[in-house]
């Protein structure tokens, strides 16, 4: 059964193909109508991913892979870091912060880290880099934009000085976009929308599907900058994300955390709790984030923003977060603010047996479940396409 909808009721013994751009979610058939052996079977086409959730006193059992049992490691500690970026695949990340230490580098998906050529005594606000993690581009707040095209080894002015407070760059390293504390939004082609102190900022993988904040407001452009509309949330955008088409965003503020579907024309808000979001980070679909708060916890959400269950116990400020594309491995930075010393914690996950959920499953496009019913209100993959998440 086609499907281009955002929620369906599943029946017993059948089967749907999904297709709609944001999240669409299955409730599995009541227990009344189901026989131990029945089956749903769910294969995603579209880019906005799938959960299924199940009745009351039902639940997922097999190896799923969950966010609910990562733990965050200490690496980095002691300095004010402010900013992270990472290759596709997570192995290469960047990070930057008000301190000595200049732009630091980890080749070993946050583990350790290391000093690159570039940047001692500037304070770095901002880094972006290339999904192969090789071209970088580091914001300096006072200073200019630098840009290695080597991962590191030797860096090349870009820009005049300035108070930059935003970078972001396509997937291929040969467009960037950054904005500063004042003034016009730079872009490779087209014009700013507006001037201001520029908060966050996100791209396509292409460069082509822009979004960038000043106070509440988010401008978006789907042709690279040419036109713009522009949406007010509910309070200050501290944070802004991009799927690879551009077509889902995600943006973190003072009081929520809202998901787009449509490029920006229209923002909902998730069940993430009225609190300061600092920073946040996505998957290459934004299905799987992650998102810290000033002063807060952190949390993470393997279905679109629906559920954000919290990772973290101790309140710290993170000010910065990384994600490989596939949402298995991620980064956070904590600034320094009195006391509480700032670092870079890092986290991955993978398949985890014996899993039980009794919230939901979730699989991005390209993934496929068959879920037979094996009595007692439980559900078990017998067969699948893609990594599946529990909530």
């Amino acid at each position: 059964i086609p499907l281009s909808v955002t929620s369906t009721q599943a029946m017993p013994d059948a089967g749907y193909l999904l297709l709609n751009s944001g999240l669409t979610t299955l409730t599995l058939p009541a227990a009344s109508s189901l026989l131990v052996g029945d089956i749903v079977r769910i294969s995603c086409a579209g880019s906005g991913g799938w959960q299924v959730v199940g009745n009351s006193g039902q639940s997922f059992i097999g190896n799923f892979a969950s966010y609910r049992r990562c733990f965050l490691q200490p690496a980095a500690v002691g300095s004010d870091w402010r900013c992270l970026a990472s290759s596709a695949d997570g192995t290469r990340m960047y990070a930057g912060g008000n301190f000595s230490g200049g732009i630091q580098s980890s080749y070993d998906f946050g583990h350790t880290w290391n000093s690159t050529g570039i940047g001692n005594g500037s304070s770095w606000l901002s880094i972006a880099c290339s999904a192969d993690g090789n071209i970088i581009f580091a914001a300096s707040n006072g200073g200019t934009i630098q840009e290695s095209q080597n991962g590191g080894l030797t860096w090349t002015a870009l820009s005049g000085n300035a108070n930059w407070t935003v970078i972001a760059c396509s997937a291929d390293g040969t467009k960037a976009i950054a904005g500063a504390s004042s003034g016009a939004l730079v872009l490779p082609t087209g014009s700013s929308p507006a001037n201001g102190n520029w908060a966050a900022l996100a791209c396509s993988s292409d460069a082509t599907n822009i979004a960038a904040a000043i106070g509440s407001k988010v401008y978006t452009s789907t042709n690279g900058g040419a036109s713009w509309i522009n949406h007010s949330l509910s309070g200050n955008c501290s944070a802004l994300v991009a799927a690879r088409t551009g077509s889902k965003l995600v943006a973190a503020y003072n009081g929520g955390i809202s998901t787009s579907t449509n490029f920006g024309a229209s923002w909902t808000p998730t069940t993430a709790g009225a609190l300061a979001w600092s920073s946040l980070a996505g998957s290459s679909d934004c299905t799987r984030l992650v998102a810290g708060v000033d002063g807060g916890l952190f949390y993470a959400s393997a279905n679109f923003g629906a559920t954000w269950p919290a990772l973290s116990t101790t309140n710290q400020y993170w000010s910065g977060l990384t994600m490989s594309a596939d949402g298995s491995t991620f980064a956070g930075a904590v600034k320094t603010v009195g006391t509480p010393q700032g670092g870079i914690y890092y986290s991955g996950t993978s398949a985890q047996p014996n899993t039980t959920s009794t919230n939901s499953i979730v699989g991005s496009q390209g993934s496929a479940v068959e879920l037979q019913y094996i009595g007692n209100g439980q559900f078990m993959p017998v067969s699948s396409m893609g990594t599946l998440w529990a909530n």
